[in-house]
C-alpha cells in the first residue's frame, strides 16, 4: 500500500516561502465560500506546494436550501444531491480521463481552524486532484438539526400501536423546512448524566432488529399531532405502514414497513432526522489525498467518503476524529469513513471514530491497512472490510453495538486474504 504526499514540501518547509504560500485574512464582508477557493486558486498560481490558512473560525453560507423538501428538482432537504458543496477543492473533469487534471501537489494546512457548514449537503468535496494533502482542521454543522431524543407512548390517535414523544428540550419544528422535522431513523437509547457519556449513547441493542428506518421502500412519514395527552411534540404513526403486522418478519422496514411498534411503551430512544445527507468530506476521481489531523464533529450522512465510481487510488486518514461535541448526541449520522468503487492503497491509521449512526470503517476495496485506531460506542460495527489483501491491526473497540468487526462476502471481491491480529475487544 502506497499513498504518495504533495511534491516539494516537507515538515520543515518555511512559511512563506517559494514553495509556501500564506493566504491573507478574510476580508470584511467576505464568506468563506469564496474566500477558500480564491486561497486554493492563489497558491496554485504562485505554483506554490504549500497551503497554509490563518487560523479562525470559518461559517460556509452553503447553497440556498429550498423550503419544499420534497421538490425533487431544487437543492432542499430531501435531495441534497441537488446541492452544490460548501468547498470544493479541484474541478470536474472536460472528459473521459484516466489520471486527475485539476489541482496537484498541495499541501493545504488550515492551522487549526473550524469550518462550520449549514445547508445538509456535502462539506469538503475534493473532486480530480492527485497528491494532496489537508490537514489540522475541524468540521461541524453548528446550527443543524440532525438527532433528537424521545419516548415511546401509547399513540393517542391510533390506539393499539405506538407514538413517539419528543423530549420538550428537542425542536419538533424544521428550521430549514418550516414543517414538523423528519423522523428517517429511530433506535434504542441509554440515557446517561455521567459527565463522561451525558447525554448518553446508543443501546447496544441498537441493531437492525431493534430499529426502525423510514428512509426505506417509500415509508409513509409519521403524522405530528403536536400536543396531546401523550406529551408536548408527539408523532403518531396513524399514518405509517402496518401491512402484516410490525411483528411479522415480512413486514421488513427496507420494504417500507415502518412504525414504532417494535420498541416497547416507555423505552428511550434517539431519533435521526438526517441518515444520507451527504459527506463532510467526499473524494472523487482523486490519487493519493491525505487527510491529517481532521476532527468532525457532526454531519448529516457519512463522515469521510470515497464513493460514487471514484476509481483512481491512494486514500489515508491518520491521527483524526470523528467524535461528537460535547453535550450532542452523534457525530455523524451514518459511517463514519466508508471507502468503495475505488482502485485501492488505503492507509486508516491512528484514528478515534465513535458516537455516529452505523459502522466505524467500512471498506470494499483491495490493498487496506487499518491500525492503531479506537472505535467506541457506534451504532453498527467498529469495522466492516468487504476486501482483498488486507489488514486489520492492533485497534481497540469499544460497545459498538454490532460487534467489533465484520468480514463482508457481500460485493464484487469479498474480503479474502485478509490478517486480523492485536485487538483489544472491550
Amino acid at each position: 500500500m502506497t499513498v504518495k504526499g504533495p511534491a516539494g514540501v516537507t515538515a520543515t518547509t518555511p512559511c512563506p516561502s517559494a514553495t509556501c504560500y500564506v493566504m491573507r485574512s478574510i476580508g470584511a464582508g467576505e464568506t468563506a465560500d469564496s474566500y477558500f477557493p480564491a486561497a486554493v486558486s492563489a497558491a496554485v498560481a504562485a505554483k506554490a506546494q504549500k497551503l497554509v490558512i490563518p487560523q479562525g473560525t470559518y461559517n460556509f453560507q452553503g447553497p440556498s436550501v429550498d423550503r419544499d423538501a420534497s421538490n425533487p428538482g431544487t437543492c432542499n432537504a430531501g435531495h441534497y444531491y441537488n446541492c452544490n458543496p460548501h468547498w470544493t477543492i479541484g474541478s470536474y473533469p472536460a472528459g473521459k480521463i484516466q489520471t486527475p487534471t485539476a489541482i496537484a501537489d498541495l499541501d493545504i494546512d488550515l492551522g487549526g481552524s473550524q469550518l462550520n457548514f449549514s445547508a445538509p449537503t456535502t462539506g469538503i468535496y475534493i473532486l480530480n486532484d492527485q497528491r494532496i494533502k489537508l490537514e489540522n482542521f475541524t468540521i461541524d454543522w453548528p446550527a443543524l438539526h440532525i438527532a433528537s431524543l424521545g419516548t415511546i407512548v401509547a399513540d393517542p390517535n391510533n390506539p393499539g400501536h405506538q407514538a413517539l414523544v419528543l423530549d420538550d428540550a428537542y425542536q419538533a419544528a424544521d428550521p430549514l423546512t418550516g414543517t414538523a422535522v423528519q423522523i428517517q431513523a429511530v433506535d434504542p437509547w441509554d440515557d446517561s448524566t455521567d459527565p463522561a457519556i451525558a447525554p448518553g449513547r446508543f443501546d447496544q441493542s441498537a441493531t437492525n432488529a431493534h430499529e426502525t428506518y423510514f428512509i426505506f421502500g417509500n415509508a409513509p412519514q409519521p403524522t405530528y399531532l403536536g400536543k396531546t395527552t401523550a406529551g408536548n411534540q408527539t408523532f403518531s404513526c396513524a399514518s405509517c405502514n402496518f401491512s402484516n403486522s410490525a411483528g411479522d418478519s415480512t413486514c421488513s422496514m427496507f420494504a417500507g414497513c415502518a412504525n414504532f411498534d417494535i420498541f416497547a411503551v416507555g423505552a428511550r430512544v434517539i431519533v435521526r432526522h438526517y441518515t444520507y445527507n451527504g459527506f463532510a468530506i467526499l473524494m472523487n476521481w482523486s490519487n493519493d489525498v491525505d487527510i491529517d489531523g481532521a476532527h468532525i464533529l457532526t454531519g448529516p450522512g457519512l463522515g469521510i467518503a470515497v464513493q460514487n465510481a471514484a476509481g483512481f487510488r491512494g486514500f489515508r486518514v491518520a491521527n483524526s476524529t470523528i467524535k461528537r461535541a460535547s453535550g450532542r448526541l452523534i457525530s455523524t449520522a451514518s459511517d463514519g469513513i466508508n471507502i468503495s468503487q475505488f482502485g485501492g492503497d488505503v492507509l486508516l491509521e491512528d484514528n478515534e471514530i465513535a458516537y455516529q449512526g452505523d459502522d466505524g470503517v467500512n471498506v470494499s476495496v483491495a490493498r487496506y491497512a487499518i491500525r492503531n485506531n479506537y472505535f467506541h460506542e457506534n451504532r453498527g460495527h467498529g469495522t466492516v472490510a468487504g476486501g482483498p489483501y488486507g489488514e486489520i491491526l492492533d485497534n481497540t473497540y469499544f460497545r459498538n453495538s454490532f460487534g467489533p468487526s465484520a468480514l463482508s462476502a457481500a460485493g464484487n471481491l469479498g474480503a479474502g486474504n485478509v490478517l486480523v491480529a492485536g485487538s483489544v475487544l472491550n
